[in-house]
């Protein structure tokens, strides 16, 4: 998942961020800009690789997987 992705998996997201701490406001489908910053703010919380993309690693430290 990424910027401009869009749908389900991204509203699952949304909500485990919301859930973990990390406001990404409403949960629209929509991997937004505050989407995105929370990505980040969760993967350096995390010690994970910084880049913004919700690969498998980000997933599973995330309970997505």
């Amino acid at each position: 998942l990424s910027v401009g992705s869009r749908g389900h998996e991204v509203v699952h997201l949304q909500q485990n961020l919301n859930t973990s701490g990390f406001d990404v406001g409403s949960t629209d489908g929509i991997f937004g800009p505050k989407t995105l910053n929370g990505v980040i703010s969760f993967q350096k919380h995390e010690r994970l690789w910084v880049d913004g993309l919700v690969g498998p690693r980000t997933k599973a430290a995330l309970g997505m997987s």
